[in-house]
């Protein structure tokens, strides 16, 4: 059996375990098959994150800021990118509002992540799919994840590189 930690949550695979009386995470590898863009110029917060995501089976890519996950959306396929909303050279909001107007990376939901106060209606105007804050916790990540990822967790991506009629 497999274990994970992740802040102040602790998980052993196989198991579930309870804070405060609820199901903090489930085993299940629910994100099996779905390749994630990860952006964050924060190394340990990035780490966390995709040490959390590869615990629920998802394929995970990083990127340092948002100029670096443009050029990788340009090369792969991704289900679903999570950003952070501040960073050096581009910050999630302009990534966000660069990849959904292109119509080659539109159909990617984005979820952003922020430590900070943010007008709700400047990040959805942004055109994200979804905002949380910071420390994350799991579980919520989850079902956030699972609501946002295209087909409600059906089939995912074939990997392949986005096609663009971009000169």
């Amino acid at each position: 059996m497999g274990q994970a930690e992740f802040g102040q949550y602790s998980y052993t695979e196989g198991e579930r375990q309870y804070i405060e009386g609820r199901v903090i995470v489930s085993t299940e590898r629910e994100l099996d098959g779905w390749n994630i863009l990860l952006v964050d110029d924060d190394p340990s917060g990035l780490e966390v994150l995709e040490e959390l995501i590869n615990f629920y089976g998802a394929t995970t890519q990083t990127a340092w800021n948002g100029k670096a996950a443009l050029e990788a959306v340009q090369q792969q396929k991704f289900d679903l990118i999570v950003t952070d909303l501040s960073m050096p050279v581009m910050d999630g909001l302009e990534l966000t509002q660069k990849l959904k107007t292109d119509e080659a990376t539109a159909q990617i939901p984005v979820i952003i992540l922020t430590a900070h106060s943010l007008d709700h209606q400047s990040a959805i105007a942004s055109g994200c799919d979804a905002l949380m804050t910071k420390p994350i916790n799991p579980a919520r990540l989850l079902e956030q994840l699972k609501v946002v990822l295209p087909d409600g967790l059906g089939k995912p991506n074939d990997n392949s590189p986005p096609k663009s009629d971009a000169p």
